[in-house]
This record gives structure tokens, C-alpha cells and sequence, in this order.
């Protein structure tokens, strides 16, 4: 599957987590929206933002059908937190379109 472009900013990634976080978001939605862009980790050109999405997609995850997700509001949390500290201590690089799209 080809991902969508634009690939999404870290502010969209971070606005995903606050949303799960605050209930305007659904986590089947989140993990829904960062699939497509999950499964191809090398084009992304930001390592940040390839980080996010390895959180994302699957964040819906349930220890059994009925039962709590696999990852507790806390550790959605605490993933906000470390991602906003590397967003703040990385560099975001320069815009990327995508593969063979000038920049």
C-alpha cells in the first residue's frame, strides 16, 4: 500500500496522542489513520515522526476482546511526554514529499 502524502507533521502526531488522551479521538481511529503511513518507515525522512507512528498504529491493541487496552492511558502518556522531549531535542529535517517529489 502507498502511503498518503504529505506525510503528517509531528504537531498532527502529537495532536493524535492528546486526542486519545482527552476522548476526542478514538484509538480505532488513530490506528486506523497511522497504518498507511507505518508501513513504509524508510521514506518518511524524519526519524521523529517515524517514531510516533510505531506508537500509533496498534495503539488499539486489547489484552482480550472485551477486555482493557493493551497500553493504559498512563503509558499513552507517558509516549506523549518522551515524544514531546525529542521533538524538542531533534531537529526537524527539511520537508519531504515523498519519493521522486522535489522538496
Amino acid at each position: 500500500m502507498t502511503p498518503p502524502l504529505p506525510w503528517p507533521t509531528r504537531t498532527e502526531l502529537e495532536r493524535c496522542f492528546a486526542g486519545i488522551l482527552d476522548g476526542s479521538r478514538s484509538r480505532e481511529d488513530v490506528d486506523r489513520w497511522a497504518a498507511p503511513w507505518h508501513t513504509d518507515p524508510d521514506t518518511t525522512g524524519d526519524q521523529v515522526v517515524w517514531l510516533a507512528l510505531n506508537m500509533l498504529h496498534g495503539i488499539d491493541l486489547r489484552i482480550a476482546p472485551d477486555g482493557p487496552y493493551l497500553h493504559s492511558d498512563e503509558q499513552v502518556r507517558q509516549w506523549l511526554a518522551a515524544y514531546r522531549q525529542v521533538c524538542a531535542t531533534t531537529p526537524e529535517p527539511p520537508a519531504y514529499h515523498g519519493p521522486g517529489v522535489p522538496s
